[in-house]
């Protein structure tokens, strides 16, 4: 997940490889870019500010673009097949931008937004003028960056970490891994917080972004085991009192947030709403598979087939379900709270991978009521090997 470290890494990177070459063909599938004003330029930098990237033309303009969740740029050698296969696509997840220079190609893959800015447009952008100190720069003002959350008091402290416009670098791995080192609860207000504890937090995190801008995965502990304290380890045991760490949703933009409990001396009332959910699951989610923990402590309330109306692909390490076919697809049904809910919504993308939507079970399970399940688009699963069976576990041991 993009975050500042990775964009830092990714904007070291592209400068040694791009700076001082020639744009000598530029293409895009950005609506309103014209791309071929890039043609003959030359790139003379390129920077990060936050989780933004801009690549400096000697011109003075600079291509922008954010990278959010799923952005990336990838490097390619001139000339080979994978390079002219390549080509711009609509596709969320395709090429927005492709530069070809001197003797390598640029391609900005999955950006949400990608754009071309005057100096006057630089100066005045929202993504450099709105942005708040950034934790990797040069210059980065602590005190600055303590009183704009300050200036959030009544936001929960989880939430205001990951404005880029309070501090810039913080996305949700970051959040939640320096929350449980400092040990403070992700739900807790601003207001609630003392300077000394926002300071703490903000050293922590610039200290934790600057160990990670150099080669190799990211991780926030030392020793063996896991890389990372709590994030994407829902239902797995804390590494220091052994409690199963837990996933919530926060703010408006619902972002994910994982925590210990204990640790972290979390009170999980509020979020107790009381309201269940059955879902139904199909593949590495079953009982004994490896992304079972996420429902740990959810009640298994049996087996289960979909009618046929659905087909089951093989993706490779794990299966996706369709809707629109004829087969029906073998699982298991378990009773969830709104906490493992929003932990299997981070774990299968929704919505953006997978859909949750309700799944249509046969007539002699109709007995577990309304049920939901993970779908991919159509168009996605025809791309892929059909599961005749429906039956994931029966289909890998074949």
């Amino acid at each position: 997940m993009p975050e500042g470290d990775t964009i830092f890494r990714l904007a070291r990177k592209l400068r040694t490889a791009l700076a001082g070459k020639t744009v000598r063909e530029a293409r895009t599938s950005v609506p309103g870019l014209d791309a071929t004003t890039l043609e003959g330029r030359t790139v003379v930098d390129v920077e990060s500010r936050g989780k933004s990237l801009l690549l400096r033309l000697d011109d003075g303009r600079a291509v922008h673009a954010h990278m959010r969740m799923t952005g990336s740029w990838r490097l390619f050698a001139v000339g080979t097949a994978e390079t002219r296969a390549l080509a711009p696509s609509a596709h969320p997840r395709g090429v927005k931008l492709l530069l070809v220079l001197d003797d390598v190609v640029a391609a900005c893959v999955a950006a949400p937004v990608v754009e071309l800015l005057t100096p006057w447009q630089q100066r005045h952008h929202r993504a450099t003028v709105e942005l708040g100190p950034d934790l990797l720069g040069a210059t980065f003002d602590p005190d600055e960056a303590r009183a704009r959350l300050r200036a959030r008091a009544e936001l929960e402290i989880g939430e205001a970490l990951a404005i880029q416009s309070v501090v810039a670098g913080i996305g949700n791995v970051y959040k939640s891994e320096l929350l449980f080192i400092e040990r403070v609860d992700p739900f807790a207000r601003v207001g609630e917080l003392d300077d000394a504890t926002l300071a703490a937090l903000l050293s922590r995190a610039r200290t934790l972004l600057r160990r990670n801008v150099g080669r190799g995965p990211r991780r926030t502990r030392s020793g063996e085991g896991p890389l990372l304290w709590v994030y994407e380890r829902s239902g797995a045991h804390c590494l220091v009192c052994g409690t199963p760490i837990r996933m919530r949703r926060q703010g408006a933009a619902a972002r994910s947030t994982y925590f210990c409990p204990a640790c972290q001396r979390v009170d999980r009332t509020p979020d107790r709403s009381g309201t269940l959910t059955r879902v139904f699951v199909y593949g590495t989610l079953l009982q004994g598979e490896r992304n079972h923990r996420v429902l740990a402590g959810s009640p298994l309330l049996g087996h289960a087939r979909t009618r046929p109306a659905y087909v089951l692909v093989d993706l490779g390490r794990y299966p996706a379900m369709a809707e629109g076919g004829t087969d029906t697809v073998v699982g298991e049904v378990y009773e969830v709270d709104a906490e493992v809910l929003g932990a299997l919504d981070a774990l299968e993308g929704h919505p953006g991978f997978y859909r949750r939507v309700p799944i249509a079970l046969d007539e002699d399970r109709a007995g577990y009521g309304g049920v939901v399940g993970y779908v991919l688009p159509p168009d996605e699963a025809g791309r892929h090997p059909r599961i005749a069976s429906g039956d994931w576990r029966a289909h890998r041991s074949a």
